[in-house]
């Protein structure tokens, strides 16, 4: 859920009067030698939890005190993976899926004598970041991590993020705005369409109506916070393993 709170800046603490300098009789004695404390992980990520869809076909991390339901099914033989990522309160914040299928359609606007005309909303790409899948993608799609805003027909904004390929991150952003890429898959096999993200279509409904705001200052001003970053801390984490 979109955290937008300003924050508050804390006072500084009063100045105090320096003490007296210790004399040489006051001096601490020599520090006892001894093992020194072992250093604190360099790898923020070091206790989190690894998630592996049930096809084992790709793998991501997220923070140990959050959440994730894995689903899995079959249709016509191939894997159809599932994974809800759910943040401590169980509010869920990403879904991974991946499953045969195809998209398409355009946004459009049908006017009164009944044509529909293509519309392209106003739209920002907020934020980008390189992804390499790992070493058993080489073949796979070029894909990157986005996050957008897109706005709607009554003027309040739908923020987005997750894994898209590279061509949905060009300006003007496509409508309707998609997080999908060609799924990891064993070679001669297909991958059918991976999501990562906030939801695959740009879209507010259902459950994705969390993501809505007021105006796309909002959107920007999500970026700044710390949910944000561990949002894209996990997205950045996902690996494919076929």
């Amino acid at each position: 859920m979109l955290a937008l709170g300003a924050l508050l800046a804390g006072c500084a603490a009063p100045a105090t009067e320096p003490s007296a300098a210790p004399t040489a009789s006051d001096a601490p004695a020599a520090t006892p030698t001894g093992t020194a404390a072992p250093a604190a992980s360099a790898d923020p990520m070091a206790d989190w939890q690894l998630i592996q869809p049930e096809s084992g076909r790709a793998q991501f991390r997220i923070p140990a005190d959050w959440s994730a339901d894995v689903t899995f099914a079959e249709q016509d033989g191939e894997p159809i993976d599932g994974v809800t990522v759910r943040r401590p309160d169980g509010q869920p914040q990403l879904t991974f899926s991946q499953a045969p299928g195809d998209v398409g359609g355009i946004c459009a606007v049908e006017g009164s004598d009944g044509v529909s005309t293509p519309m392209l909303p106003d739209s920002e790409l907020l934020d980008t970041a390189p992804l390499t899948l790992g070493d058993d993608s080489a073949d796979a799609e070029a894909v990157a991590f986005g996050a957008v805003a897109v706005e709607l027909e009554d003027g309040r904004w739908i923020f987005g993020m997750g894994i898209t390929a590279e061509e949905w991150l060009q300006e003007p952003l496509g409508c309707p705005f998609y997080f999908i890429a060609t799924g990891p898959a064993p070679e001669g096999e297909p991958g059918g369409i991976m999501t990562f993200a906030t939801e695959s279509q740009l879209s507010g409904m259902g459950d994705a109506a969390i993501w809505i705001v007021d105006s796309i200052e909002d959107a920007r001003a999500y970026l700044e916070t710390e949910e944000y970053a561990t949002l894209k801390q996990i997205l950045l984490s996902f690996e494919a393993r076929v």
